[in-house]
């Protein structure tokens, strides 16, 4: 059984795509397939257009992983705030 602490409830996970602009039709596929992905897991408001997402849910910058990397490039890290 894992436990958990201050420092596992902290992680956060950042994922940054880079998705060519050209055909521009793969760029619309692929920020038609964010916006289904965010109805699924009902989340609100504007997502960055810095292609960065930060998140606290793991499962959440799996999907936005795998997302990037079908259509072009993904990087996704674990980190931890350094403020409280």
């Amino acid at each position: 059984m894992q436990t958990r602490s201050p420092e596992t409830d902290r992680i956060i996970y950042i994922v940054d795509y880079d998705i060519p602009r050209l055909p521009q039709s793969r760029i619309r596929a692929f920020y038609r397939q964010m916006a289904k992905l965010k109805a699924r897991m009902a989340l609100f408001g504007k997502m960055s257009t810095q292609s960065v997402v930060i998140t606290s849910d793991r499962a959440l910058a799996e999907q936005v992983f795998s997302l990037a990397v079908s259509y072009g490039k993904g990087n996704i890290y674990v980190g931890q705030p350094l403020s409280r």
